[in-house]
């Protein structure tokens, strides 16, 4: 800042201060002074304004037939033959406009509207100077009928203006309003003061529609990317708007409601939009979702799926129950989800909605409630030919298991040509009786999950062998060994008993992701993991490791560094590697050796999940390490907090590596509707 701009600036607030103290000769004078003080030399017009405000009204009437004429005056010579200096530094805009407003104050309004327009002279794309000019004649107008001095400098202007009465100068303001959105820049501050001068005068330039010139496709494309709230509202704004948003049925095949009220118009709303295909209601809690609506939903001719989830039951009616639907009025749903927290109430509804949509369903999800009598049956009370995808979860928000046993024979009776199966804090029942998983290819047991084997001697083989998934994220050892080995664990992996033809081990030749929550003794993982390493089918693999250094029931020890406890294991297929619960030390803090040793072992590694215990010092220098690591691009963790977080994201993103925060032992890949 030269010592120009630092002069003008202190001369401004020395105007300022005397013009707030009513002294106005003295302000007048200092600001004077800072606007002689600009670089581009200013010339006074002179005492005489007449020719200027004559010139500027005059153009401002012309300008409704031809809007070009006012910015052609203002950047012309005066009427007088006067030019007009040209600048557009802020600090000389700011001394004429301080300038115009204490010429305002002090009542002298001939002077303070030709200053005002001189101001819009300097630059007439700023809207600085309109805004002066529009406020000066608001405030004549409102102070028509003030004091003789009022009315004689108001007299005044007319005068010079040549306007016959205050009315011809009332009806200049819009005028100059206009003229200013049409001159100024929209990235000007002021112009957004101008357009809201616009809308209290209830100009047709503020509530232009700006979709009537554009075409109905790309309308759509632009309504499309609003959820089903914004729509609502958009729905508002006039008729047109209505009409197009409502007539779009493509806007309307997905509806998304967070916490929708109770209202009477809800199934008007639905009536009005029988294209819906998607519907998801995120919390029924004040919905009041009764029979009769729940059965205008099932009446929408094209809804494929519904989600319905939050707390709540469903509220009584005095319609008929929904059972009473017909099966060939019922709508073709492909998915359907209850996340209820309390729908044990509502079973035989849910129910009933299942056994009249069994021939459509592909994806189901049930939430904490009795979802077990469903699968009880034996005979099944209804097959799901076409279930590809499902979810049961019987466990409540604070983690408590509610009564009740999932039979896999019965899920398996049920839906056949199962492919993906969910269980989340569900008692699993495990019997002689072999599940007929036919086309089972992806299984994930939950956190909370835990089995309860009704059998003697050796287990059957609960999952087929060409599982491509599983993600056994419970802690209970005893469903880890049903399932995976058969039971082999509570003998030997070194003993005749693995070849014993009566029970041989399990192979899954085609997995593609194992994560595994329980450690593994050596002879667990080469028996898992090693097929698919082999054949280069595993992608994913994501292991516990055992840091209380314990011992199986027959005394093998379970993995606590997998560089040396696995010592084959190696493939360039695999793209994510994890590790949960380890601690390796060394002098009392984690060292990152031993993952990186196995880090090495899959060089084309790209996704990394690193959980270790908690308790440890040293974690920010093992994701230095891992955040250094070539090839690495994201990596998971829970563990850093605070300043070794905001640490590592430095490091992060100079390396080019994405640090994310994920919640342990997170499902790979399942379509949760809660999430």
């Amino acid at each position: 800042m030269d010592r120009s701009e630092t002069e003008m600036k202190l001369l401004l607030e020395k105007g300022k201060t005397q013009m707030n103290d009513e002294l106005y000769p003295d302000a007048l004078g200092s600001i004077m002074k800072a606007v002689n003080l600009c670089p581009c030399k200013p010339i006074s017009h002179g005492r005489d304004k007449s020719c200027n405000i004559s010139q500027c009204i005059s153009a401002v009437r012309k300008s409704d037939s031809d809007p070009d004429v006012f910015y052609r005056v203002a950047n012309g010579p005066c009427s007088c033959g006067f030019r007009w200096p040209v600048c557009s530094r802020p600090l000389h805009l700011e001394a004429v406009d301080t300038l115009a407003a204490c010429l305002e104050k002090a009542q002298r309004f001939s002077a303070a509207f030709s200053t005002a327009l001189g101001l819009i002279r300097l630059n007439p794309s700023l809207g600085i100077g309109y805004c002066r000019v529009a406020k000066i004649i608001r405030y004549l107008v409102k102070n028509y009928e003030g004091s003789d001095q009022v009315l004689r400098s108001i007299s005044a202007l007319l005068r010079d203006a040549k306007l016959a009465d205050i009315k011809k100068l009332r009806d200049s303001l819009p005028l100059f309003v206009k003229c200013a959105l049409y001159n100024t820049d929209k990235s000007d501050n002021y112009h957004t003061v101008l357009r809201q001068m616009s809308h209290s005068l209830k100009l047709p330039e503020s509530r232009k529609d700006p979709f009537t010139k554009l075409p109905r496709e790309l309308i759509g494309m632009i309504f499309s990317h609003l959820n089903t709230t914004s729509l609502i509202r958009c729905c508002r704004v006039n008729k047109s708007w209505r009409q197009t948003i409502e007539a779009d049925t493509i806007l309307w095949s997905s509806i998304t409601m967070k916490k929708p009220k109770t209202s009477r118009y809800f199934g008007k709303f639905l009536q009005r939009h029988q294209t819906v295909r998607k519907l998801s209601i995120h919390d029924i809690s004040r919905l009041l979702l009764d029979f009769m609506k729940l059965e205008t939903l099932l009446r929408l001719p094209r809804l494929q799926q519904l989600c319905i989830a939050g707390d709540g039951c469903l509220a009584s009616s005095t319609g008929n129950h929904v059972m009473d639907v017909k099966s060939n009025e019922i709508a073709p749903l492909e998915r359907l989800s209850v996340l209820l927290r309390s729908n044990q109430k509502n079973f035989s509804t849910w129910a009933g909605i299942i056994l009249k949509a069994d021939a459509t369903l592909q994806v189901l999800e049930l939430g904490a409630g009795a979802a077990w009598r469903l699968f009880k049956f034996d005979p099944p009370r209804f097959v799901m030919p076409n279930l590809k995808k499902l979810y049961l979860n019987q466990s409540t928000e604070d983690g408590l298991l509610l009564d009740g046993w999932i039979e896999l024979r019965g899920i398996a009776n049920c839906s056949p040509n199962l492919e993906h199966l969910y269980l989340e804090g569900c008692r699993i029942l495990l019997t002689e009786e072999v599940p007929n998983f036919k086309s089972l290819q992806s299984v994930s047991i939950g956190s909370g999950c835990v089995s309860y084997p009704q059998f003697e001697g050796y287990p059957p083989q609960y999952l087929p062998s060409t599982m491509r998934v599983i993600e056994l994220i419970s802690a209970d050892r005893r469903t880890c060994d049903m399932l995976l080995f058969r039971g082999h664990s509570i003998h030997s992996f070194n003993n005749a008993d693995t070849n014993d033809p009566d029970n041989p081990l399990l192979q899954f030749p085609n997995l593609e992701v194992l994560k595994c929550k329980c450690p593994l003794t050596a002879g667990q993982f080469k028996q898992l993991a090693e097929p698919g390493l082999q054949n280069g089918t595993l992608k994913v693999l994501e292991l516990t490791m055992d840091y209380f250094d314990s011992k199986s029931r027959v005394g093998q020890p379970f993995v606590k560094e997998p560089a040396k406890d696995y010592p084959l294991a190696a493939s360039e297929r695999v793209h994510t590697v994890g590790l949960y619960d380890f601690k390796w030390e060394y002098a009392n803090q984690l060292t990152a050796d031993p993952f990186v040793e196995w880090l090495d072992r899959f060089p084309n590694t790209t996704t990394v999940a690193a959980y270790p215990v908690p308790t440890y010092d040293g974690v920010l220098s093992l994701f230095r390490r891992l955040i250094c690591h070539p090839g690495i691009e994201v990596i998971h963790q829970d563990s850093l907090r605070g300043v070794e977080w905001d640490i590592a994201q430095e490091l992060a993103k100079e390396k080019g590596v994405q640090l994310l925060r994920t919640a342990k032992h997170t499902p790979i890949g399942w379509p949760l509707a809660t999430q």
